[in-house]
């Protein structure tokens, strides 16, 4: 039995899906809808087309099995069998018995106009897996029922009623049973040749938006959706279907070009602006984290360093007892207590780094103690605050400069990492770590994604140990004139 029944109903063409229980939308069902769909347009005798699905039900989403087999990926994917509805020249009519959830829904919304059934459900209902709608739902729902209404059902992943999609704009009419609706709709509207009305073409609804409407929607989004991805990313999907050409929003993983230099992410967005609008996130985290980190670790050790006695060693088991622990773990532990937030993660970061810091510049600083000059200072009664600020201190800087600048890397992909399990910086901040994360779950169809924020990291990290070197070697009594 085929995936998808073609039959003819007069001069309207019918594609009946039929792949029980609830009509995924396998391989077999999206070649067997190509295939229908090529062969009305092809048919002269066929004005119009009705899709529908078999045993009251018209598509419940992807095939499960396929999600973890791969062959959701095969081709023909969901998005080709809409770019094919979507260039056809003859009216397409979804008819919607039962339910039309995620690629089902995303299915009908590819087709000129919808019937649905009083009782029928739709929605995009992704978000609730941790996943956004992959084959534009996001964009069209978008266009025809505007963006606020658009953030509050793909958010939520709410299952709409028949009634409330034909409030919103997702269906055009309600009729029972569908199927003798959607045919009299596509008979009328091959008859009196009514302009198809694409969904992807509108702009109706996503004029002139306001950008705190997502602002807003994103400070309300907060406290529900701490720690998660999907949630965040389609909020950005939204915003891009308001703000965004239709071809940079439909059109993800676009190459590098010349109108994008670094070529598209996931969402259609402009990876030289987002390495570029990172680099703030990503730099404040690091150098913020490792200064604050450093700075405490190198008071800390040369203090107890040159007090020595119980006083250092006390302070030293406080250091054993921090290191003792994977430094990721306490990382996690610290997120999960201190909440999600850039100032949060550099907390975290700063209570990773000091007790390091503070381990390597004390055994600096039981060397610098030790120094003639160090004794002489004593010798002449100099206080003990006086020869740490003036000897001791001075004389372990370089060793500082050195992990300020060697550790920065170390933050940032440690930040990549929180971030990653969601623990990190807000998801909807741009970030290089998160892209880099980003990246690597697109290796195959967009490897420039991975590529270029990497690269920012590498020659950021590069140019900061240049940096580091040239200030040792400037601050640094020992080598003093190495530059010259």
């Amino acid at each position: 039995m085929p995936a998808v029944n073609y039959r003819l109903e007069g001069e309207v063409a019918v594609l009946t899906i039929a792949n029980p229980p609830v009509n995924a939308l396998s391989l077999a069902v999206r070649e067997g809808l190509l295939q229908g769909l090529q062969r009305a347009e092809q048919d002269r005798a066929v004005r119009s087309v009705v899709v529908t699905g078999a045993d009251g039900t018209f598509a419940a989403g992807a095939d499960i099995n396929e999600v973890a087999s791969g062959l959701v990926l095969k081709s023909p994917i969901t998005r080709e069998v809409q770019a094919k509805m979507e260039a056809g020249t003859k009216p397409i009519v979804a008819a919607i018995e039962g339910v039309a959830l995620g690629g089902g829904f995303e299915l009908a919304l590819a087709c000129h106009w919808r019937v649905a059934a009083a009782s029928a459900r739709v929605g995009l209902p992704e978000v609730k897996l941790g996943l956004i709608p992959g084959a534009g739902g996001t964009q069209r729902f978008t266009r025809l029922a505007g963006p606020q209404a658009a953030l509050e059902a793909i958010t939520s992943g709410a299952h709409l009623s028949a009634s409330r999609a034909l409030e919103l704009g997702l269906v055009d009419e309600l009729a029972e049973p569908a199927l003798a609706g959607a045919l009299a709709l596509a008979r009328r509207a091959a008859a009196e040749r009514r302009p198809l009305r694409i969904a992807s073409d509108l702009t109706e609804r996503i004029r002139d938006v306001s950008p705190e409407l997502f602002a807003a929607f994103r400070r309300r989004l907060e406290p529900k959706a701490r720690g998660q991805l999907a949630p965040w990313r389609i909020v950005d999907s939204i915003e891009a279907a308001c703000t965004l050409p239709k071809e940079a929003a439909f059109a993800p993983y676009l190459p590098p070009s010349a109108e994008f230099p670094l070529g598209t992410d996931q969402l259609g967005r402009d990876i030289l602006s987002r390495v570029i609008w990172g680099a703030r996130l990503s730099l404040y985290v690091g150098l913020a984290s490792v200064v604050f980190g450093v700075t405490l670790g190198w008071l800390w050790g040369v203090v107890s360093a040159y007090v020595g006695g119980v006083a250092d060693t006390a302070s030293q088991r406080v250091v054993d007892a921090l290191m003792a622990l994977p430094p990721i773990i306490l990382a996690l532990s610290l997120m999960a207590a201190l909440g999600q937030s850039v100032n949060n993660v550099i907390l975290a970061l700063t209570i990773l780094l000091t007790p390091t810091a503070s381990r390597t510049l004390r055994a600096l600083a039981l060397s610098v103690r030790e120094s003639p000059y160090v004794e002489a200072a004593r010798a002449v009664g100099c206080p003990t605050w006086r020869v740490i600020v003036l000897h001791v201190l001075p004389n372990t800087f370089a060793t500082y400069i050195v992990l300020v600048t060697v550790n920065v890397s170390y933050a940032i992909v440690v930040e990549a990492s929180l971030s990653f399990l969601g623990l990190g910086a807000p998801p909807d901040e741009p970030s290089w770590g998160a892209m880099l994360t980003a990246g690597t779950q697109a290796m195959e169809p967009a490897p420039w994604m991975f590529l270029f924020p990497g690269l920012a990291i590498s020659l950021t990290v590069f140019g900061l140990n240049l940096l580091g070197d040239a200030v040792r070697d400037l601050t640094d009594p020992h080598l003093r004139g190495g530059l010259g």
